[in-house]
């Protein structure tokens, strides 16, 4: 009996150490996978000018385009996708840690802006960075699974999360070499621009909410926003809230917009920064230059940058 238990333990130990191994592997192959997250933490961004927020702002925001106006300013997109308020502001404080602060911070919004997820999205992404105290500390608050896949090994095996295992998979064999390392997206300073058509899911969509649809305006969403701008005003970086284009026929579908846009107004006038709403622009009317209700195609984001570079001259000229 004695030799069987000395043998379970020896065997426990042995497979918690391959655990332990593959995890590490795959925690050093994934950051291959994630140019914008590792050029955050290893301090190699320092820009002038820091786009912050969701999809909205990942594809939607040229950095190269706005550095070509400015020519003596360098500015970096940390959009990510499905990211809400909770997280932009974590996130967004670990960018100060380990980098230059930025004299400027662009926040683009959208009609959720104050309406919290009840999970992140893409968890698989947090996964090597959970050692971040300010971003662990948040991600904890929202999913508490989290304190799990941080200290478990491949924990994320045993959810129903078919992510996971892809990036597990694939961070394995980056990390021995076996296949090439690159990042997943082709971000350009952060951008990431999507050539894609018009495509079903807003006729879906009106077809489940014929009659519109309410957006909760969270208490807690607003705070994270204040606590954002205070951040801003606390390290003397200026700030502009921004609404980009959206498809014309949400607008009448949001059944409570004028609500959250006097929340914008709101926050705005209290911080004493600009507001710019860009959803009558005439391309609004007009799919070709949307993929969906709230996302621009690179046609899109072309005309659009163009006004907001001439807004942005106006606001520098007007500060100068």
């Amino acid at each position: 009996m004695k030799n069987f238990l000395i043998k379970m333990l020896i065997f426990t130990l042995i497979f918690f150490a391959i655990c332990i191994g593959i995890h590490f592997l795959f925690l050093k192959g994934f950051r291959l996978q994630n140019n914008t997250w590792n050029n955050l933490f290893d301090g190699k961004i320092n820009a002038d000018i820091i786009i912050l927020g969701s999809s909205r702002a990942l594809e939607h925001f040229d950095c190269i385009k706005i550095e070509e106006f400015l020519q003596n300013k360098s500015v970096y997109n940390l959009g990510m996708n499905g990211v809400h308020i909770e997280l932009q502001l974590p996130f967004f404080q670990s960018y100060l840690k380990h980098n230059k602060k930025p004299d400027l911070l662009i926040i683009p919004l959208d009609i959720f802006s104050f309406s919290p997820r009840k999970e992140p999205n893409n968890p698989v992404q947090y996964c090597p960075y959970l050692y971040q105290e300010n971003l662990y500390n948040n991600l904890i608050l929202i999913y508490p699974l989290f304190k799990k896949l941080k200290y478990i090994p491949l924990y994320g095996l045993f959810l129903d999360a078919t992510e996971y295992r892809k990036n597990v998979i694939n961070g394995f064999l980056q990390a021995c070499h076996l296949i090439p390392s690159s990042d997943t997206e082709s971000r350009i300073k952060g951008y990431l621009p999507k050539n894609l058509e018009w495509d079903s899911r807003f006729d879906e969509f009106k077809q489940e909410h014929p009659h519109g649809i309410s957006y909760k305006i969270d208490k807690s969403s607003v705070k994270y926003h204040s606590q954002l701008l205070d951040i801003c005003k606390a390290n003397n970086i200026s700030a502009i809230l921004v609404y980009p284009p959206e498809y014309y026929e949400n607008k009448n579908l949001t059944l409570n917009r004028t609500e959250i846009f006097d929340k914008f107004n709101e926050l705005a006038t209290q911080y004493n920064i600009p507001f710019w709403d860009y959803s009558d622009l005439p391309i609004t009317r007009d799919t070709s230059y949307f993929f969906n209700s709230q996302h621009m195609n690179i046609h899109g984001v072309e005309v659009f940058m163009d006004q907001f570079i001439k807004d942005f001259k106006d606001y520098i000229n007007n500060k100068q």
